[in-house]
């Protein structure tokens, strides 16, 4: 288990199981989509009483947010509407 970008043929790895979004790199290996991973934001409503409902993408910046620290862009959100998608630093 890692979450770090590993060249799998360098590791001389057969098999990775990876998530994210986007694009693939070029190269030689062979990827197919699983499943569709849906996230969710969610907060407890004491949480929503001392710190107010962020209303906006924007609002996140200000508020407490739980980031996985192992991921190299781990407060870098983007989140897709039914505008553009919007990137926030929280």
């Amino acid at each position: 288990m890692d979450d770090r970008p590993v060249d799998l043929a360098a590791a001389e790895l057969d098999v990775a199981i990876r998530s994210g979004s986007g694009s693939l790199p070029a190269s030689a290996l062979i990827a197919c989509k699983l499943v569709h991973l849906c996230q969710a934001f969610c907060a407890s409503p004491n949480y929503i009483d001392r710190h107010g409902l962020p209303v906006t993408p924007a609002a996140l910046a200000e508020h407490n947010c739980v980031l996985f620290s192992l991921s190299c862009d781990a407060n870098k959100w983007t989140l897709v509407g039914d505008d553009e998608p919007e990137t926030v630093l929280v």
